[in-house]
């Protein structure tokens, strides 16, 4: 028998670490073919099922490029735009908000503003202004600087919980302006993507990713593993405009808030009435507000901690400045008592302040008979 040198490395040693991981994972692929060929197929499967059954569930990626599998366009002056189409001409009816109104997850033709003139009488050319993160100061710059040369002669400002806590959390602090924003947009979907980017893209557009990530946050939330807690030190949360209790929040945050968004409605008002431009009210619910139902509400929030009526209170904002209100929250809750929400969800899946495209449609109609009724500017 030949003796090894002590100093030869012994052969178990040259196939660790990397070497040996990589001979590993060659031979259970050699060995385990068949069983890797069936796990793709189910997951193909799944994922072909998902798609035919639950066609909403698939492409929901959101980025500078794209939301919900459609391209991200914008105007010079900040319109969402669809494929393909010059800026229109300067609309009679411009739409505002925040990401609700924006579009995120649906296409630029699916949006309530893009929609509205298929139920209106007689003809009205839209906009689409809204934007992703975007408050009332925001809206105001935009209307001051970019839209009002010629001015719209309404605008329909569809107000969310989320656009109501984003008001008071930038109170003080520099925001971008339209033009920034856009510009700002710009850049992001101009940037190379990596491979990194296109697997990743990939994966979150799965409709089986979607379920198997949003039925595991829900689980969490139903174990209590997450829960709503809002950062005192920085509360930013569409909850607080409910009236969210929680004790180490900062004394009186939500009538702060309210009183701060009350300030900027009215500044936003005093510019349009400059302007000679009607401003029409709307107001947007959450999904967990609609009923009691599970589906409605897959986050399990705690809507006993719930103080603020908020619709009620924005409809009083509403009246003590003389604009037109319309709370969307019947006309969703009609439409559930019409249809299921697991079959009609009118929101982005595990999602309880987006709309998906029948959500947006929804909203057009609602508003449009609230405009054909009569006129609410006089």
């Amino acid at each position: 028998m030949v003796s090894r040198p002590k100093n030869s490395p012994d052969q178990s040693a040259e196939l660790s670490g990397p070497r040996a991981l990589s001979q590993a994972v060659l031979r259970f692929l050699r060995t385990q073919t068949g069983l890797l060929l069936g796990l793709v197929a189910i997951v193909l499967g799944l994922e072909a099922g998902l798609r035919l059954l639950r066609p909403q569930m698939a492409d929901l990626v959101y980025d500078a490029r794209r939301t919900g599998g459609h391209p991200v366009i914008f105007s010079d002056t900040g319109w969402r735009l669809r494929p393909g189409n010059a800026p229109p001409e300067p609309p009679t009816i411009l739409g505002l908000g925040d990401s609700t109104t924006f579009g995120t997850g649906v296409a630029a033709e699916e949006t309530w503003p893009l929609r509205l003139p298929a139920y209106l009488e007689g003809e009205s050319a839209t906009a689409n202004a809204g934007q992703r993160g975007g408050d009332l100061r925001q809206i105001s710059s935009g209307l001051e600087e970019l839209w009002s040369t010629p001015p719209p002669q309404t605008v329909i400002l569809l107000v969310t919980s989320n656009m109501i806590g984003f008001t008071e959390f930038r109170r003080g602090k520099p925001g971008l302006g339209i033009p920034q924003v856009v510009e700002a947009t710009r850049r992001q979907a101009a940037r190379p993507q990596t491979l990194k980017d296109q697997l990743s893209a990939t994966i979150r557009g799965s409709a089986l990713w979607k379920v198997l990530n949003g039925s595991v946050e829900s689980l969490k939330y139903a174990l209590g593993l997450l829960t709503h807690r809002a950062d005192p030190n920085d509360p930013l949360s569409p909850l607080l405009a409910y009236g969210w209790q929680q004790p180490d929040l900062p004394a009186g945050y939500s009538q702060r808030m309210w009183e701060n968004f009350e300030l900027e409605l009215a500044k936003l008002n005093r510019l349009a009435k400059r302007n000679d431009i009607c401003v029409i009210v709307g107001f947007l619910p959450s999904r967990f507000m609609l009923s009691e139902r599970l589906a409605d509400n897959v986050k399990f929030v705690p809507k006993s901690r719930l103080s603020v009526d908020a619709p009620k209170r924005l409809g009083q904002i509403a009246a003590d400045f003389d604009l037109p209100y319309l709370d969307l929250t019947e006309a969703f809750r009609a439409a559930r008592a019409e249809h299921p929400p697991y079959t009609h969800p009118y929101y982005i899946p595990y999602d309880y302040t987006h709309l998906d495209a029948a959500g947006h449609d929804l909203v057009a109609r609602s508003l449009a008979e609230f405009l054909n009724t009569g006129d609410r500017c006089t």
